[in-house]
């Protein structure tokens, strides 16, 4: 076997894993915004600011760490709910919505309707949020749009 074709595959296969790393993350972000999206429009009814239930989020945060172990905590889920908020009328996010119905379609087939909206936004190869989770946590802290997307540019 030549030292060539080793390297070409080793290349290969870093690349596949550099591009599923991307779209796990972008997938994760995105899942965040639109639960984010479920606590706003249940909690809210797509008010900026109600009266928000924090036993809702202990609720949702039991619940969901009870079946998934982490990363639903209380201050988590607020973080999913601002993100939502910050990002909800930002020009990329618009595709989210349209022609794809989060909430349970009168088929009851929620789950389809999500993989619609998943699918709908990754299948054009360009995610609606290309940075991570961690950078978008840090972004919803900047007040001003302007500035806002300024580092948001400078990220990606």
């Amino acid at each position: 076997m030549s030292l060539t074709l080793l390297n070409s595959i080793q290349v290969l296969i870093e690349a596949a894993r550099a591009h599923l790393s991307k779209q796990v993350n972008s997938t994760m972000t995105l899942t965040y915004f639109l639960i984010g999206r479920y606590i706003v429009e249940d909690q809210q009814r797509g008010e900026v600011r109600a009266g928000y239930a924090e036993e809702t989020l202990k609720y949702l945060s039991l619940g969901l760490t009870q079946r998934y172990q982490r990363g639903f905590s209380v201050n988590n889920l607020q973080n999913m709910r601002s993100f939502y908020l910050t990002y909800q009328h930002h020009s990329e996010t618009q595709v989210i919505f349209k022609g794809a119905k989060i909430s349970q379609s009168e088929s009851g087939n929620e789950v389809a309707s999500i993989y619609q909206t998943l699918s709908v936004n990754f299948g054009s190869g360009r995610p609606v949020f290309p940075l991570s989770w961690s950078h978008y946590l840090i972004l919803c802290r900047i007040e001003g749009k302007e500035e806002r997307s300024f580092y948001e540019i400078e990220a990606i």
